[in-house]
């Protein structure tokens, strides 16, 4: 399967940054998700990554779902295409990849 370029620009380094601070990539359960989450405050961040959410809308036509967990602010991305998108031209994933 192809997975459309997605040329760099101003918006997209800006979601690169908050992940190489704040993100993860995996793949995990019984029948393993693609899965991109950014972890944050709920109170010093919740509106930075409502201006993240935005962007990746807008570049990937989804919309990442928030919840807390463990006290933490989750910006949750469990589509296909944006995580092959982050684990063949930018990053690659953890050692637990499957």
């Amino acid at each position: 399967m192809k997975f459309k370029k997605i040329p760099l620009n101003e918006e997209l380094a800006e979601v690169i940054g908050a992940f190489i601070g704040d993100g993860f990539i995996g793949r995990y359960g019984k029948n393993p998700g693609y899965h991109v989450e950014f972890v944050g405050s709920p109170i010093h961040d919740k509106k930075y990554y409502n201006y993240l959410s935005k962007i990746i809308t807008k570049h990937f036509n989804v919309k990442p779902r928030f919840k807390i967990h463990q006290g933490a602010l989750r910006m949750l991305v469990t589509y296909k295409e944006f995580y092959k998108a982050n684990t063949t031209s930018v990053f690659t994933g953890g050692l637990n990849q499957r």
